[in-house]
C-alpha cells in the first residue's frame, strides 16, 4: 500500500487538479441548495447535527456513523467564526453547522468524483480523457448530488466507500478493497449489502478478505456496544430498528412499480438518460455496452435494489448506481466522439 501511494503518484498535481475541477462544479450547486434547503424538517440531517454537537442521544440506527458529524465538527472550531461573518441575509439557521458539513461533504462527493473519473477511464483506456469526464459530469449534475453535498446528511462517505471497493475490484487493487472493508461499516452499516460484490475479486484472496471482514465487524460491534455502554443506550434497540426495515419492502415495491417509482429512478440520470437510450439504440454501441455489462455489474443492481425497498427514498438510495451511470455515459460518449468527432477531424484535413 505504501509503495502505491508513493509510487503511482496518487497526490500528484493531475490528479489533485482533477480533485479541484470536481470540487468547483459541486460547490455552487451544493451551497445554492444549502442556501434554500430547509434543514431542520429533515430527521436525518437533525441526527448528525446533533451528533456535530456531542448530543449522542439520537436516532438508534443512524447514531453510529460519527465520522462526517465529527469532521464537521472540527471543521465548525476552525472556521466558525468565519462562517458566521459569511451567513446569507436569506439563511435561517446554524449556517456555520451547515457550512461545515458542506464542506465536508463537498470534499468526499469531490474525492467520489475523481474515483468514478479513475473507473471510467478502466473502460474507455487511460489516455481518454474527455468520455470519462463526461461520464463523471452525468453524476455531478444529477440533483441529489448537491442534496447529499449541501445538507448535513453522512452519504458522501458511503459513496466513497463503494466507489472505491468497486474500483479495487475491477483493477486487483488490494489496498482499495481492504480500505472499503475496514471504512464502509462506520460510513453505513448498509455497507454489509455490498459484501456480495467481494465475490468477484481474486478467488486466492478469499481466505484474506473472510479474515478482514470478520475483524472489521468485530471493530465495529464492539465500538457500538461500548458506545452505548457508555451513552447508557441498549444495542437491542439499535437491532430492533434495523430489522424493522424489512416492513418497509412492501411500500417500497408499490411505489417502485409506479410511474412515480419509474421517475424517480430516471431522475437520476436525468436527460443524461437520453445518451444511454442512444447508446443502446445504435447497434455497434450497444455490442460495447452490453459486453461491459457483465455479472459484476448485473449483481451491484440487485444489491441496490435491495437496499432501496428496505428504505422509504427509492431514488436516494439508487443513486448508489451512479458508479453504473457514469461508466455507461462514459461508453456511450467515447463511442460516439469516435464516430463522429474524430471523422469530422479527419475530413477536416482535405479542406
Amino acid at each position: 500500500m505504501k509503495s502505491f501511494l508513493f509510487n503511482s503518484q496518487v497526490f500528484s498535481k493531475k490528479n489533485l487538479f482533477l480533485f479541484l475541477i470536481f470540487f468547483a462544479i459541486i460547490h455552487g450547486g451544493a451551497f445554492s441548495f444549502a442556501d434554500t434547503y430547509d434543514h431542520y424538517t429533515n430527521v436525518d440531517v437533525k441526527t448528525y447535527v446533533g451528533l456535530s454537537n456531542f448530543d449522542f442521544d439520537q436516532h438508534p440506527v443512524r447514531r453510529y456513523r460519527i465520522i462526517i458529524p465529527m469532521l464537521a465538527a472540527g471543521v465548525k472550531y476552525c472556521l466558525g467564526s468565519i462562517f458566521e461573518l459569511m451567513t446569507p441575509n436569506s439563511f435561517s439557521g446554524d449556517f456555520p453547522t451547515i457550512s461545515s458539513f458542506m464542506l465536508v461533504n463537498n470534499s468526499l462527493m469531490a474525492l467520489f468524483a475523481f474515483i468514478l473519473f479513475k473507473t471510467c477511464q478502466s473502460f474507455t483506456g487511460k489516455s481518454s480523457l474527455i468520455a470519462p469526464f463526461i461520464g463523471v459530469l452525468s453524476v455531478l449534475t444529477c440533483r441529489w448530488t448537491f442534496l447529499l453535498s449541501g445538507t448535513a446528511l453522512v452519504d458522501s462517505l458511503f459513496l466513497v466507500t463503494i466507489s472505491i471497493l468497486i474500483l479495487g475490484i475491477l483493477k486487483r487493487k488490494w489496498w482499495l478493497v481492504i480500505a472499503a472493508i475496514y471504512i464502509g461499516p462506520w460510513a453505513k452499516e448498509a455497507f454489509i449489502f455490498f459484501i456480495p460484490l467481494l465475490y468477484f475479486y481474486d478467488r486466492n484472496r478469499w481466505s484474506k478478505l473472510i479474515f478482514h471482514l470478520m475483524l472489521s465487524g468485530i471493530i465495529v460491534f464492539a465500538f457500538r456496544y461500548l458506545f452505548d455502554l457508555y451513552i447508557g443506550f441498549t444495542f437491542e434497540d439499535s437491532l430492533s430498528k434495523d430489522l424493522a426495515h424489512i416492513d418497509m419492502i412492501p411500500s417500497s415495491l408499490k411505489r417502485l412499480f409506479s410511474l412515480h417509482g419509474l421517475y424517480e429512478i430516471m431522475s437520476i440520470g436525468g436527460f443524461w438518460n437520453l445518451f444511454i437510450f442512444i447508446g443502446f439504440w445504435n447497434k455497434s454501441i450497444r455490442k460495447v455496452l452490453l459486453n461491459n455489462l457483465n455479472w459484476f455489474w448485473i449483481t451491484m443492481i440487485v444489491v441496490v435494489t435491495v437496499q432501496a425497498l428496505l428504505s422509504n427514498e427509492l431514488a436516494r438510495m439508487f443513486y448508489l448506481l451512479t458508479p453504473l451511470l457514469a461508466v455507461m455515459i462514459a461508453i456511450v460518449m467515447k463511442e460516439l466522439l469516435n464516430k463522429y468527432y474524430v471523422k469530422e477531424q479527419v475530413n477536416e484535413k482535405y479542406i
